[in-house]
């Protein structure tokens, strides 16, 4: 999954939160509310966490940056 947003700026968190909506949500039918932090750097390797609401259950979602484009691994992280 990549996600294309330009060097040097913040990446828009609505945008992640749509990527991950589109390749982890819809595709199995499944409806839910995602939050990304604000002010995430970009460059290679770095990684944050969002949260993604499903009902009463909160599951996490970590993101991991392929370059300092904007391009994106998702990554579900096991629930606690």
């Amino acid at each position: 999954m990549a996600v294309g947003c330009g060097g040097g700026e913040p990446l828009p968190p609505e945008r992640v939160e749509q990527q991950i909506e589109r390749k982890l949500l819809e595709p199995v039918g499944i409806g839910g509310t995602v939050k990304c932090p604000d002010g995430i750097e970009q460059g290679e390797g770095n990684d944050f966490t969002c949260e993604v609401t499903l009902g009463e259950r909160v599951e996490k979602v970590r993101v991991i940056q392929r370059d300092d484009e904007g391009r994106l691994n998702f990554r579900p992280l096991p629930s606690n």
